[in-house]
C-alpha cells in the first residue's frame, strides 16, 4: 500500500517537472490527448506547446492530436494562428485536418500572409482531401459540407451527384416504408431520373389503379379517371389496364346518368365507353335504348327530322333494332302518305314535311306525288312541296346530312325545268298566235262567243304558266339562288297588277317582260272568264244593264268597267233579279235607261226601252234635243254593241225607245205609267259588222251620218 502511495506521487511529480517544460515525446503527446479526450481541456495549453517543439516527431504528434480532438481544439488552435508564434503554421496544419469544414474561411485569411501563406495553402489542402475521403465513404453531412466549403472545386458536380443519389435513396428507403402514394409521388418529383425511379413509377402506376377502382366504387367517376389516366405514363404495360378502368368508370357513370334522366350526358359517357372493346356491345345497346326513346318522343312532338336522325343512330349503334326502325318509318310513311292527300292544308303541309324528312325511305311515294301533281298542272300544291322542303332544310340538326331532302329537291327541280321549257314554248306560241294578235291585241270582246276560246285559251296557258313560275321563284327563294334557272323578270306586286290592269295593260305589249306580260295576260282573262260565266248565267239581266251605257264598249278599261259594273248591279239585284238602276250608274253606265223586255226568237231580237229623257222632249230647246237625240242613238247602238255578241246567231236587232203615257198598277213593268213607242232602231248583222267601234270610241261614244246610214231608225213623235 506505500509502495502505491509512493508510485503515484511519483508520477504526479514527473508531471508537474514535465508539464513546466511541455512534451518532450510522442508519448507524452498522446497521453496529453488522452487526458484532453477525458475531460482534461487545460492539457491543450500543453498539445499548442508542443506544436512549436524543435523536435518534428513531437510537433508532427501534436498536430495529429490536435486534429484528432477536433472541434475541442479549434478554438485554441486559431488561438495560436492568431498570436503567430512558432507554432502558427503547425496549428494551420492541424486545423486543415480536423476535416471540419466551417474552419475554411478562417484558413484562407491567411493565404496571402508572408509567413503563413504556404502553411494556410498545405491546410486548405488537407482538409478538402480530408472531407473528400469521406464523402467517398457515403457520408452526406461530408457531401454537404465539401460543396459548401468547395462549391467550385473540379470534384463539386462529381458530389453533387453521389449526394443526390444519396439522398434519392433515403428518399426511396422511407417511401417504400412508408407505402404512401404521397411519399412515391414526392419522390417522383424530386428524383425522377434516379435509379430507383423505375421501381416507384411501377409501385406508384401499381397503387393508382388500386385506388382508381377504389373511386369508382364510391362513384367518384371524374376522379377515378383523373387518377388513372397518369398510370400509361408511369408504367407503359398497364396503358390497357388504365384504357379499360376509364372506360369502365364512362359506362357506369353513363348508366347512373340514364337513371338520372340525364339522357344526353349519358349519351356522351357511353359512346366514349363504346371507344374500349370489351363494353362496346353493352353501351351501344344501352345508347339504342336511350335514342328509341328520345325518337318516340320527337314523333310525338311532330319533330320528324330530330326522330329520323334518332332513329338512324339506334339502328348503326343495335343493329338489331333494324326491323324495329324499319317498322316505325313504315308506318310514318303511311301516315304522311294519307295526309299529303288531305283536304286540310295543315294536314297536307305536316304529311309533306313529314315525308321530306323521312329521308329515302320515302322518296318513291314522293316522287308518285310530285309527278301526279305536275301532271294535274296542280301548282299550288307544288308550292306546297317547295315551302315544306324549305322547312325540312331548316330543321336539319347541324351536321347532320338528309339524302331524302337533297333527292326530293332533285326530283322538284327536274319537273319544274321540264313544265317551266314546255309551259314557256306554250305562251310564247300563244302570244305569236293569230288569234291573240286579232282579238286580244285589238281588245278582246268577252261576249262575243267567237272569242270565247281565245280568253279560255289564254286564262289556261298564262294561269299554267303563272302558277309554274310562282313554284320556281319560291324554290329558288327557299331553297337557294342556284336550285332553278328561271325565265328573266320577277313577277309584279298585286297592287301593281291591279293598277296596271284598271289603266288598260293586258299583256299585249311585246316590250314588257315575258313573266310581266303573263301575269297581266293571266290576270285579264281571268277576270273575262269570270264576267263571261256571270253574263251566261244572267243573259237578260245583262242586256238590261247594257242599255245604259253611255259608251260603247271597245277597250280593256271598258270592259273592266263592265265588268265591274254588272257585278254589282247582280249583287244588288235583290229578290226580284231585276237590276237597280242607281246602283247600276257608274264606270261607262250613267244612263237612267232600262230595259222593259226582250223578245228572242233565234233569228231576231227585239228590246223595248225605256229613257226618261223621252218624257221631256217636248220641253227641251234646239240645243237639248240635239244632245237628247245623240244620248237615243248612243243607248240605241250601245245596245246593239252588246245585243250581237249576247244573242248568237241574231241576224236583225230592233230597239223601241218608249215613254210613259198613263198612269197604271203599281205591278206594271213601268211603274207609273204605260209604254209607248216614241223610237225605233233595226240593224242586221251585216251592216253591223261594217261599224268601227274603235272610231266611235275614239270620239266617246259620239255618232255620226256614217253610222246612221247603217241603221233603220224612224223617229215617231219627232216626225209626227
Amino acid at each position: 500500500m506505500n509502495l502505491r502511495r509512493t508510485s503515484s506521487l511519483v508520477a504526479v511529480v514527473w508531471l508537474l517537472i514535465a508539464g513546466c517544460a511541455g512534451p518532450q515525446s510522442p508519448v507524452e503527446v498522446y497521453h496529453y490527448r488522452d487526458l484532453v479526450r477525458e475531460g482534461q481541456i487545460a492539457y491543450l495549453a500543453d498539445l499548442a506547446e508542443a506544436l512549436a517543439a524543435s523536435d518534428e516527431s513531437v510537433r508532427g504528434a501534436a498536430i495529429r492530436s490536435m486534429a484528432e480532438l477536433g472541434p475541442v481544439a479549434i478554438p485554441r488552435l486559431k488561438q495560436v494562428v492568431k498570436e503567430e508564434s512558432k507554432g502558427a503554421g503547425p496549428a494551420l496544419l492541424a486545423l486543415g485536418m480536423t476535416g471540419e469544414a466551417d474552419v475554411v474561411g478562417f484558413i484562407r485569411q491567411y493565404a496571402v500572409h508572408p509567413t503563413l501563406g504556404a502553411a494556410a495553402a498545405e491546410a486548405e489542402r488537407t482538409l478538402e482531401a480530408n472531407l473528400y475521403a469521406r464523402v467517398k465513404e457515403g457520408d452526406l453531412e461530408a457531401m454537404e459540407a465539401y460543396l459548401d466549403a468547395f462549391p467550385d472545386s473540379p470534384r463539386a458536380e462529381e458530389i453533387r451527384e453521389a449526394r443526390r443519389d444519396r439522398l434519392a435513396r433515403q428518399a426511396f428507403e422511407r417511401a417504400r416504408t412508408t407505402g404512401s402514394m404521397e411519399e412515391l409521388e414526392a419522390f417522383l418529383d424530386q428524383y425522377a431520373d434516379s435509379e430507383d425511379a423505375p421501381m416507384v413509377r411501377v409501385m406508384l402506376g401499381r397503387m393508382m389503379v388500386k385506388e382508381a377502382l377504389r373511386l369508382l366504387d364510391a362513384q367518384e367517376y371524374e376522379r377515378a379517371r383523373e387518377m388513372v389516366s397518369r398510370v400509361p405514363r408511369l408504367d407503359a404495360r398497364r396503358e390497357q389496364e388504365a384504357a379499360r378502368v376509364i372506360a369502365r368508370s364512362y359506362l357506369e357513370e353513363g348508366k347512373a346518368l340514364r337513371a338520372e334522366g340525364r339522357d344526353d350526358d349519358a349519351l356522351e359517357r357511353l359512346a366514349k365507353a363504346a371507344e374500349f372493346p370489351e363494353f362496346r356491345l353493352e353501351a351501344s345497346r344501352i345508347q339504342a335504348d336511350i335514342l328509341m326513346v328520345a325518337a318516340r318522343a320527337r314523333l310525338q312532338e311532330s319533330r320528324i327530322q330530330e326522330a329520323v336522325v334518332l332513329l338512324n343512330r339506334a339502328r348503326a349503334l343495335d343493329i338489331s333494332r333494324g326491323e324495329e326502325i324499319a317498322g316505325i318509318k313504315a308506318d310514318l310513311v303511311a301516315e304522311f302518305q294519307a295526309a299529303i292527300h288531305a283536304e286540310d292544308p295543315v294536314a297536307r303541309k305536316r304529311g309533306l314535311v313529314g315525308m321530306v324528312s323521312l329521308g329515302e325511305e320515302a322518296i318513291k311515294p314522293l316522287e308518285l306525288y310530285l309527278g301526279t301533281l305536275f301532271a294535274r298542272k296542280d301548282y299550288a300544291k307544288v308550292e306546297e312541296v317547295v315551302e315544306a322542303l324549305a322547312e325540312a332544310r331548316r330543321a336539319v340538326p347541324e351536321g347532320v346530312e338528309n339524302r331524302g331532302i337533297d333527292r326530293t329537291t332533285a326530283l322538284l327541280v327536274n319537273y319544274l325545268k321540264a313544265s317551266l321549257e314546255a309551259s314557256t314554248g306554250e305562251v310564247i306560241r300563244l302570244f305569236g298566235s293569230s288569234d291573240f294578235l286579232r282579238y286580244w291585241n285589238a281588245h278582246v270582246d268577252p261576249v262575243d262567243p267567237r272569242q270565247y276560246p281565245l280568253v279560255f285559251k289564254v286564262e289556261g296557258a298564262t294561269v299554267r304558266h303563272l302558277g309554274l313560275s310562282r313554284v320556281a321563284l319560291a324554290a329558288k327563294a327557299l331553297l337557294g339562288e342556284n336550285t332553278l334557272h328561271l325565265t328573266e323578270g320577277n313577277l309584279l306586286p298585286e297592287e301593281e297588277v291591279t293598277a296596271r290592269i284598271a289603266r288598260g295593260e293586258v299583256g299585249n305589249d311585246p316590250a314588257q317582260g315575258l313573266l310581266t306580260r303573263v301575269q297581266l295576260c293571266a290576270r285579264y282573262a281571268s277576270i273575262l272568264a269570270e264576267f263571261n260565266e256571270l253574263v251566261l248565267e244572267n243573259r237578260d239581266r245583262f242586256m238590261a244593264y247594257a242599255v245604259g251605257l253611255s259608251v260603247p264598249p271597245y277597250t280593256a278599261a271598258d270592259w273592266l268597267a263592265v265588268a265591274e259594273g254588272f257585278r254589282r248591279a247582280v249583287a244588288n239585284a235583290g229578290p226580284t233579279g231585276r237590276v237597280d238602276i242607281a246602283a247600276s250608274r257608274g264606270g261607262i253606265r250613267t244612263n237612267d235607261t232600262s230595259l222593259i223586255s226582250a223578245d228572242y226568237d233565234h233569228r231576231s231580237l227585239t228590246v223595248l226601252v225605256y229613257d226618261p229623257v223621252v218624257d221631256r222632249l217636248g220641253s227641251m230647246t234646239e240645243t237639248a234635243r240635239a244632245e237628247a237625240a245623240q244620248r237615243t242613238l248612243a243607248v240605241l247602238m250601245n245596245s246593239a254593241r252588246i245585243a250581237f255578241g249576247l244573242y248568237a246567231g241574231v241576224d236583225r236587232y230592233t230597239v223601241m225607245i218608249g215613254s210613259t203615257e198613263r198612269t197604271q198598277s203599281a205591278d206594271s213593268r213601268v211603274r207609273g205609267g204605260q209604254f209607248n213607242p216614241e223610237t225605233r232602231m233595226m240593224i242586221s248583222q251585216k251592216f253591223f259588222s261594217k261599224i268601227d267601234w274603235e272610231a266611235i270610241r275614239k270620239r266617246n261614244g259620239t255618232y255620226t251620218a256614217r253610222e246612221l246610214e247603217l241603221i233603220d231608225l224612224r223617229w215617231y213623235r219627232w216626225q209626227q
